[in-house]
């Protein structure tokens, strides 16, 4: 909780340059109301896919970094400077009446993704901020992850050099969801 004032003005600093998604386990609180959210998606991706076994933990481009914003900026500068082999776009529909919301994603490879050997395409939900207290004392939650879609384990891909391809997602809009706060995001990573 005494990270988040930083890493929220550090954050905003680089505007859409990069993408915050927070994942919360079940520890130290397992009453925290962000992981009872979505336990399996959110215990998954913190103990079983990064191997975090304690909490703040920022992880930039899959490196756990400490929590100076200085490391941040660092890791954040030498990864900026790397283009990424494959494009990506989204666009999204809401159905009001069904409380869903329909996210298109779009990938392009564009470079060479030859070396890559398991590729998985991951989409979350996030919400900006959610304001509520946790066990902790924490007042709000920045860009929690709401859904994992389809879910945290993702959809593993198959590219070849010059391949676009296309993939269509659903998620509930639960009614403790601020719709207009939420978003959606779509990145590949190699397991």
């Amino acid at each position: 909780a005494q990270l988040n004032p930083y890493l929220e003005a550090w954050l905003a600093t680089h505007g859409d340059s990069i993408i915050q998604i927070a994942y919360h386990p079940n520890w130290p609180g397992a009453n925290d109301p962000m992981y009872m959210n979505d336990m399996s998606d959110n215990q998954g991706r913190v103990v079983t896919y990064y191997g975090i076994s304690g909490v703040p933990q920022v992880e930039i481009d899959g490196a756990a970094q400490s929590s100076a914003t200085s490391v941040f900026e660092q890791a954040f500068r030498q990864r900026i400077q790397k283009l990424s082999p494959i494009a990506i776009t989204m666009d999204r529909t809401v159905d009001v009446p069904n409380a869903t919301v329909t996210v298109n994603v779009h990938l392009k490879v564009v470079g060479d993704v030859s070396s890559y050997k398991k590729l998985v395409l991951r989409v979350a939900a996030v919400e900006r901020y959610v304001d509520t207290t946790g066990p902790n004392g924490e007042k709000r939650y920045m860009n929690p992850m709401r859904a994992m879609m389809p879910n945290l384990n993702g959809t593993p891909l198959t590219l070849t050099n010059g391949q676009t391809k296309d993939f269509s997602f659903t998620y509930d809009l639960n009614d403790s969801y601020r719709k207009e706060k939420m978003s959606e995001v779509a990145f590949v990573q190699d397991d």
